[in-house]
């Protein structure tokens, strides 16, 4: 969590300087924005440093001065550990008003601890960090992150005293169960000063069990020694054992929980038998009803755990049977399933295996494996290079093949996306939703996609959208809703599109198989700018609280995305009549309205000069910001309706519609009105 937090923090840091400017249509502003996302798209750290010390020089007032330093500093510091590490560290601080620098000083301190260099000028940060953090009430959960920080310093600077103390009041911010990475460094803390090596040894096992921190196997090993049981191996396993009680006894999930455990029981070699029941156990409660989530961690479990007693077949069963659903970035899966095909002797099933690891990025864990299995095959690693770039075309050029899937039962799924077209991520999503309106006939899956303000500002963003997001608790993009019980998250670059696909196909198809337990009637037409709709649902023999809804969706819309995707499809306008929906009373629900088209853009055009007014606090970084297009007007030719009943207590989708709507009406252009 903690390098997940830096790199969130450098992110976030990043992408302010990125809105600093954004939307502006001044030439130099333009080529200013240009140099800059050219200089941090460069891969080689020395080259990445010098364009970026030469877009300083040739934008010395740019707001995105210090983000540029904090870059060079992040590449340097994998290059030489000199003076000049500092220099950039100082210049990265300078543009930051005082009273915001805390996260800043946090960033730059952990990364300085974590290559042992310049600890003292480390801690100085971190004090200031920690002193403005304090004064500013910030968040409990942001206090503990920099405390950590500050810890980590104490104890490399050998001051386990003041460590403890402050690793202490960090893990009581956390939630229950506090955050795995906080705990093993307060064990390595305890370790260190003697205070309680029972405690330190607990400590240092459960991390292990749940992770692979660096050298802990070593510390723990070395603690285990300290405490001179008589029997060192029953020792350990009993500590192993306490530890893993301990999660599943506090989880919520407690399947997920077992799971975890049995994997680290596997891993570290304890519990053997236990580990295979618990995940067996979780393997053993999947229903056709189970989310895919749940097919995919309980198989991979029980597949990591027979690879680890080299049960190579069974491992092979487990992990084959969900390999084409795994996310390119589970590096573990991958990895697994790559050694038990080496193991079985099947080597260039086994070389498949490890590319399908390295889709999304050159995973060093697999490009190792890869690299040797090559070359022990070929003789040398001649012609590796040429079958990863093959590869890696092949996948991000993906279109699906086949005739167009239909629904055999009158079974129509809702497929939503929560997207942003400044979401990098969200590139393998959108790509993938194309993909299942090309799959699937509309009457047999019907698409919406709504547009966030996450992680930037996005002109194809609304009211209603904000409200469909409230309404499932979203928080990040992209995430997708599969008949609306069925949650995926996670995306990826556009290399990762036909995994999204795939999963996402794997659970509609699923769907597809109901039979349809409320019926939609939907229809609508446009007259000169007058949108007419009428649908009712009926669904007597249902029980729950049923709404229906109904949205105006937008076939296609242009606008020039920041994470490069410039076509958006199935763009939700407007949630028709409201997004909270119609009851269904006595399993009956009807609606019709008439509406101008004109006050719907009107409407679009009010929320995107509202949030320029008034940016949300997340985006304090704005400063006079201007969209560089709003997209609120609308194409009434390319409009469409989707119907579709809900069940609130559950999110259940129980049926949905989708109607084309012709016309070649036009609205006023807003200037006009």
């Amino acid at each position: 969590m903690k390098r997940q937090n830096m790199t969130l923090a450098l992110v976030l840091l990043l992408f302010g300087a990125l809105l600093a400017n954004a939307g502006q249509s001044n030439p130099a502003q333009t080529g200013e924005s240009e140099a800059f996302n050219k200089a941090t798209r460069i891969a080689q750290p020395a080259e990445r440093i010098k364009a970026l010390e030469q877009f300083v020089k040739d934008y010395p007032s740019s707001t995105r001065v210090g983000s540029a330093y904090l870059m060079m500093f992040n590449a340097y510091i994998g290059i030489s550990k000199d003076q000049k590490l500092i220099e950039y560290a100082e210049k990265a601080i300078e543009p930051i008003p005082e009273d915001r620098r805390a996260g800043t000083y946090n960033s730059i301190a952990w990364q300085l601890a974590e290559n042992d260099v310049y600890l003292d000028k480390a801690y100085d940060y971190i004090k200031r960090g920690v002193e403005l953090a304090r004064k500013q009430n910030v968040n409990k959960q942001t206090l503990a992150m920099y405390l950590d920080t500050m810890a980590w310093l104490e104890y490399k600077l050998g001051d386990c005293a003041s460590a403890e103390k402050n690793q202490r009041e960090a893990i009581s911010y956390l939630p229950q169960g506090g955050n795995i990475d906080y705990q093993y460094r307060l064990g390595l803390i305890l370790a260190k000063s003697g205070a309680n090596l029972e405690e330190a040894a607990d400590l240092l096992a459960a991390a292990l069990l749940l992770n692979e921190p660096k050298d802990g196997e070593k510390h723990f090993n070395q603690l285990l020694e300290s405490l001179t049981a008589p029997d060192p191996q029953k020792k350990r396993t009993e500590i192993f054992k306490k530890a893993g009680d301990k999660y599943i006894s506090s989880a919520s999930d407690k399947l997920s929980a077992q799971c975890r455990v049995a994997i680290g029981y596997a891993k570290n070699g304890v519990l053997a038998d236990e580990a295979i029941a618990l995940a067996k156990q979780a393997v053993d409660s999947l229903t056709q009803k189970s989310t895919i989530e749940s097919v995919l961690e309980f198989n991979k479990a029980l597949g990591i755990v027979h690879f680890y007693r080299k049960n190579y077949q069974e491992a092979l069963a487990y992990l084959q049977k969900i390999a084409p659903l795994a996310s390119p970035f589970d590096t573990d899966l991958h990895l697994r399933l790559g050694q038990t095909l080496e193991a079985l002797g099947r080597n260039d099933d086994a070389i498949q295996a490890y590319l399908n690891g390295i889709a999304a990025f050159p995973n060093p864990k697999i490009m190792e494996p890869l690299t040797a299995l090559y070359k022990r095959v070929n003789g040398s690693d001649d012609g590796l290079k040429e079958r990863i770039a093959k590869f890696s075309d092949e996948i991000v050029n993906f279109k699906p093949t086949g005739p167009v899937k239909k629904s055999k039962t009158g079974q129509v799924v809702l497929a939503e996306l929560f997207t942003g077209s400044e979401c990098p991520p969200c590139v393998a999503s959108d790509i993938a939703f194309d993909h299942l309106l090309e799959a699937y006939d509309r009457k047999a899956v019907a698409v919406l996609e709504y547009h966030l303000h996450i992680p930037g500002p996005d002109p194809m963003t609304n009211d209603d959208t904000e409200a469909r997001a409230k309404y499932y608790s979203v928080t990040g993009t992209p995430t997708v809703f599969i008949a609306g019980a069925d949650s995926i998250r996670g995306g990826g670059p556009k290399a990762v599109n036909k995994n999204r696909f795939d999963v996402y196909s794997y659970v509609i198809d699923q769907k597809l198989n109901n039979k349809p337990a409320v019926s939609i009637e939907l229809d609508g037409s446009i007259k000169q700018s007058t949108l007419t709709v009428k649908a009712e649902a009926i669904g007597k023999e249902v029980v729950g609280d049923l709404k229906l809804r109904i949205a105006l969706v937008e076939e296609l819309v242009h606008f020039p995305g920041g994470n490069g995707l410039s076509e958006h499809r199935a763009v939700v306008r407007k949630l028709i009549g409201s997004p909270d929906g119609i009851a269904l009373v006595n399993g009956k629900a009807s609606h019709s309205e008439s509406i101008d088209i004109n006050a719907i853009v009107s409407s679009l055009k009010t929320h995107l000069d509202n949030f320029e007014k008034t940016p949300p606090s997340r985006f304090s970084s704005l400063k006079d910001f201007k969209f560089k297009e709003k997209k609120h007007e609308i194409n009434p030719a390319g409009l469409s309706l989707v119907a579709f009943v809900q069940d609130d207590k559950t999110k259940e989708v129980l049926q949905a519609s989708y109607l084309k709507l012709n016309s070649g009406a036009k609205t006023e252009p807003a200037s006009e009105r």
